[in-house]
């Protein structure tokens, strides 16, 4: 392997670690930042140029900016031609348990005895959200499930949550001796999610291009995303500095527990419906369990931040945190140990795979030498792949 492929080999795993564990590594520094040195955050989220109509203008031009790229990378229209009846069944399952079960876990989660009252609520909101944007489907991919599943309830639940998770709210939280405006919450969500989601599909059909740029930039409009939603939790962190040192560690520690109870309560429950009720085949359970346990943090913190009056910020986004990280460690676990099990059962490639692996390998040390691309390739059965050129 000569100099340059080397580099290449080396830029790639750069990238697979910063896509890996940038939002941890993220929010770890938003908040370690936010907390330290409060005031860049707290001028920019509170000055009276910054605030328009109840909307935080650079918090919300971060929420709408991971939206919009949801909405640009989301492929939609393979999705739902690659959906029949055969798979309603699942599907169905997952639309019902995202929207309509794993949020009953709220009207408990409101008792729970938390140091601050906040944690309670932002617990809930995080609960009553939706299916994972991307992490999830991920997972799904990495352990040989449907992905084509995930990918649509990611689509469909993330839709219909900006309607539901106002009416889940205003149920959970009156119950719990406190208020919030549904009607204002609806449409402060309609703008800053459905309408960015929107906006990113439009531009996907309507510009010629911009699919093969985006499956280009697929690395670079990931960490953008997750950079927004770092911005976040940076500002918000900034506005709650005062408040959040009052937190003790064991109030940390109720939390972190509470949020894995939860993510292991929705694992087992999905697993046994899928496994020994429903009886759904691998691939679907395994799309099922992970999607329908997961939910998502953006939508959450979006909907925190027009939530003021049940509290402070700060203190209702540290349940979310730290349970949307929580689940990702789970579920990444489970999908390595799924992946594990499918790539034991395939076996070791084939002489003839090993081969036709080398030949491509060779084709492409030519394509980088000889400034030659491919113009086409022809696959016969039982023979390597035939990759013709043309020079530049």
């Amino acid at each position: 392997m000569g100099l340059k492929e080397q580099r290449l080999t080396g830029w790639k795993k750069v990238q697979n670690f910063l896509l890996k564990w940038f939002l941890p590594i993220g929010f770890f520094f938003a908040i370690v930042i936010g907390l330290a040195w409060p005031m860049p955050g707290l001028e920019l989220s509170t000055c009276r140029d910054c605030i328009y109509g109840g909307f935080k203008l650079f918090q919300t031009f971060n929420v709408m900016t991971i939206f919009v790229i949801s909405g640009l990378t989301l492929k939609t229209g393979d999705i739902l031609g690659a959906f029949n009846a055969k798979g309603g069944a699942s599907f169905a399952y997952g639309m019902i348990m995202i929207i309509g079960i794993t949020p009953l876990i709220a009207f408990l989660a409101v008792e729970i005895p938390f140091q601050q009252e906040e944690f309670r609520y932002g617990m809930a909101v995080f609960i009553v959200g939706p299916t994972t944007i991307a992490s999830g489907s991920a997972l799904v991919a990495q352990a040989y499930g449907n992905n084509v599943l995930a990918l649509l309830l990611t689509v469909m639940t993330n839709l219909i949550a900006v309607v539901t998770i106002p009416l889940w709210l205003k149920a959970v939280i009156s119950g719990a001796n406190a208020s919030i405006d549904a009607v204002e919450l609806l449409i402060k969500l309609l703008i800053t999610v459905l309408l960015p989601l929107i906006i990113g599909q439009v531009l996907r059909a309507v510009i010629p291009g911009i699919k093969g740029w985006v499956n280009e930039q697929k690395t670079f409009l990931k960490l953008a995303g997750n950079f927004s939603l770092v911005l976040v939790v940076w500002q918000t962190m900034s506005r709650s500095a005062d408040e959040i040192y009052s937190v003790s560690a064991e109030a940390l520690i109720t939390i972190i527990v509470s949020g894995g109870v939860l993510h292991a309560v929705y694992l087992a429950i999905n697993y046994i419906l899928c496994v020994y009720v429903f009886k759904f085949e691998t691939p679907d359970m395994k799309a099922l369990v992970i999607m329908a346990s997961e939910k998502t943090l953006p939508v959450a913190i979006a909907v925190i931040s027009f939530l003021g009056d049940l509290g402070d910020e700060g203190f209702l986004a540290i349940p979310p945190i730290v349970s949307q990280q929580i689940q990702l460690f789970m579920d990444a676990y489970i999908a390595g140990k799924w992946e594990t099990e499918v790539e034991k059962d395939l076996g070791p490639p084939s002489p003839t795979e090993q081969d036709c692996a080398s030949e491509i390998e060779i084709d492409l040390e030519k394509i980088n030498n000889e400034r030659l691309r491919p113009t086409d390739v022809e696959l016969v059965e039982g023979q390597s792949p035939i990759v013709k050129f043309a020079e530049q």
